[in-house]
């Protein structure tokens, strides 16, 4: 249950470093706020109807490949 659980919050904190990441970006393309950069990222999540962390990791993945 343990390994479980830390499975869980390093997973948590993945994805926390990548939603942090994708923010900073869509701030320094836009010019908006974190919380505007975080509104565009969910709103794309339930338009695609898909996980956050999911349209966070291909904003990232198309990024890495310019």
């Amino acid at each position: 249950k343990s390994r479980e659980t830390v499975t869980q919050l390093e997973t948590a904190l993945l994805s926390r470093s990548d939603i942090d990441m994708a923010k900073g970006a869509l701030i320094a393309l836009h010019g908006c706020s974190p919380d505007e950069a975080f509104d565009r990222l969910v709103d794309e999540s339930q338009r695609r109807n898909i996980k956050l962390r999911d349209v966070v990791r291909e904003m990232l993945d198309r990024m890495q490949k310019f």
